[in-house]
């Protein structure tokens, strides 16, 4: 009788739970084939990150989503955006992906900065041993939501030439007032579960662009691209990229 029972419940419960794990290991799967500005690569790309994001990894070149929307805006046919990538160029937390591309269009002229990681320069951004006025471009593709924005801000002003950029990227909520940050959220649990990783110390929301104006910066520029981009190449929707002037 008890082994009757168990047969039975064998046959109901393993189809079912088979069709369970079908479909787990189909939403580890891209949604569809998109085609990457940077290497050219056409076909299914792989998700990254924890909590995990669709379509964020291309399998050829690994770039992420802000890597290839960095190229679309400011590269074409590899040659970069003069009006805003400007001799000297210095890039901090500069990813393999970028400092590839850009090694190429500068050679000499492009430095890379990092506190920790391997680097040109070994550089804290909250307090800069650069001298005043004498970088063309400041690359800053999510590093300010790492650290203390107001220092850094502050340095990055006082460090680039006049009448050149700095060029933002961060997580921001456009829906949110205000900027969310609590200095008492300290572990990293907790980090990665009010602010999406555990390294981060704020998420942004719309006044982002009065703190960085206040510091005496210009935003000429939002970039964002449209919604068929977004699906042609694996953008993150909303994800916009900031273009700073330091005026005359």
């Amino acid at each position: 009788m008890i082994q009757r029972t168990i047969r039975r419940a064998v046959k109901v419960i393993i189809p079912g739970r088979i069709l369970e794990l079908l479909d787990l290991y189909s939403r580890t799967r891209g949604t569809h084939v998109a085609n990457c500005p940077i290497c050219g690569f056409r076909g299914v790309f792989k998700n990254f990150g924890y909590p995990p994001r669709i379509n964020a990894l291309c399998p050829r070149c690994n770039s992420l989503e802000r890597h290839r929307l960095f190229y679309y805006f400011f590269f074409k046919d590899r040659i970069p955006d003069s009006r805003y990538l400007k001799s000297k160029v210095l890039h901090f937390a500069a990813e393999p992906i970028l400092e590839e591309l850009m090694r190429t269009a500068f050679d000499s002229n492009y430095v890379t900065a990092d506190l920790s990681l391997k680097s040109d320069l070994q550089l804290d951004i909250e307090n800069l041993e650069i001298e005043s006025d004498s970088i063309g471009t400041v690359i800053c593709m999510h590093v300010l939501e790492h650290v203390n924005d107001e220092k850094a801000l502050s340095e990055l002003f006082r460090i680039l030439e006049k009448e050149s950029y700095l060029i933002l990227a961060f997580p921001i909520i456009e829906a949110w007032d205000k900027t969310y940050e609590n200095p008492d959220i300290l572990s990293k649990r907790d980090r990665l579960i009010h602010f999406g990783q555990v390294d981060h110390i704020k998420y942004y929301g719309k006044d982002v662009r009065v703190r960085i104006e206040k510091h005496g910066f210009q935003i000429v520029k939002e970039m964002m691209a449209t919604p068929e981009l977004c699906i042609e190449h694996n953008f993150i929707r909303g994800e916009k990229i900031f273009i700073c002037k330091k005026p005359s």
